[in-house]
């Protein structure tokens, strides 16, 4: 099963990323891949880190301020480009991919990197920037477009369709 997630800003698309893998651990399934976090200082959004769903580590991923490339207001950290091809990189039942965007997409061949781990997994889950989304219509995927008023019932869906319980 192989099922892409896009949406806008705030409806939910790593939060369904988290849940779905919390479920299919609860499964005893063995996932892979990674997440994109907000990091925020005082209320206030200064930046993501990449978290990998294997092991738990973080990588810096972009932060506010000057540097180069940028996305935004946000300078990303192409130290953060091998990290996430690692966390490609495992023997998993899902792997899941939070998020093919923007500031991902600065690393150089990432997003044929994250095509090509999406294909061999047996099963995957691919979060994709809204302005991206063409773009994995033609990887086979089911694309599913989440918002605040559907994401409850998106969840449970996707849920569904991997065969995992809610948790």
């Amino acid at each position: 099963m192989k099922i892409a997630v896009t949406g806008p800003p705030g409806s939910g698309k790593t939060t369904l990323a988290l849940r779905v893998a919390e479920a299919a651990r609860a499964s005893g399934v063995k996932v892979g891949g990674f997440v994109t976090l907000e990091v925020r200082e005082g209320g206030v959004r200064v930046g993501f880190d990449v978290l990998s769903l294997a092991d738990g580590r973080r990588s810096q991923l972009a932060r506010v301020g000057y540097g180069e490339p940028r996305v935004g207001k946000y300078a990303v950290n192409l130290g953060a480009c091998d990290f996430m091809k690692s966390s490609l990189a495992a023997d998993v039942d899902l792997l899941v991919v939070d998020e093919i965007g923007p500031m991902e997409a600065k690393c150089p061949s990432f997003v044929e990197a994250a095509r090509a781990a999406l294909a061999q997994a047996p099963n995957g889950l691919a979060v994709v920037h809204m302005r991206l989304a063409d773009m994995v219509k033609g990887w086979g995927f089911r694309l599913v477009v989440l918002s605040r008023e559907n994401r409850d019932r998106v969840l449970r869906e996707v849920l569904s369709a991997y065969g995992f319980r809610n948790v």
